[in-house]
């Protein structure tokens, strides 16, 4: 009986959390962001971050 039980439980995880949805909101590349100061003591301290996917030639040393 338990056998049973934890075979129709295992069989129904995927209907009941079915795969996670595509994010069709994603930021498309290339995108820029502001980067926040860890230390909030140095107010003025900001910065910006270039993101965009990297193409790496067959000869790069990894």
């Amino acid at each position: 009986m338990y056998y049973f039980i934890f075979i129709l439980g295992c069989s129904l995880i995927p209907i009941i959390y079915p795969y996670p949805a595509h994010a069709d909101s994603a930021v498309p590349l290339p995108c820029t962001t502001i980067l926040n100061a860890v230390d909030k003591t140095d107010r003025n301290a900001k910065g910006a971050a270039l993101v965009y996917k990297v193409k790496l030639t067959p000869g790069f040393d990894k």
